[in-house]
């Protein structure tokens, strides 16, 4: 891809923090929010594809075992990676041998911790990727 700023061809630097929204919602019992990667000029800086993940984890187990109805929940991110993959193989199984026709994935990986007003708490994870093609570019 050629970066904007620079006027090159550049490769992406993947070492970024990813931006993580995320709220919990004790109604539902879920937590639900947003995680946005970005994948930026190894040259400049400058962001170059970005990609929008959407979170919806399943805490009701949690929910309905610790809490009362008067408890206030809170997520808080313990940790935020953006992962990075290549596929090795083909869509018939076959081993992919000119690394040219690899497809690469990038995604996010986080960790959170949900915690109750009554001090009661639990760690939860949750991971996505897409295809590094179908990210949008800015």
């Amino acid at each position: 891809m050629r970066c904007s700023s620079c006027q090159k061809f550049v490769s992406f630097d993947d070492s970024t923090e990813p931006e993580v929204t995320l709220d919990v919602d004790k109604e539902n019992g879920n937590v639900f929010g947003e995680v946005r990667i970005v994948l930026t000029c190894a040259q400049c800086s400058t962001e170059l594809k970005e990609a929008v993940f959407d979170v919806d984890v399943d805490v009701g187990g949690f929910t309905t075992a610790h809490l009362k109805e008067s408890c206030v929940l809170d997520v808080e991110c313990q940790s935020a990676e953006i992962t990075q993959r290549t596929a090795t193989v083909d869509r018939h199984g076959k081993h992919i041998k000119n690394f040219r026709y690899a497809k690469s994935y990038y995604g996010a990986s986080v960790s959170f911790l949900v915690t109750c007003s009554c001090k009661e708490q639990d760690e939860f994870s949750w991971e996505d990727e897409i295809q590094a093609s179908a990210m949008d570019e800015l």
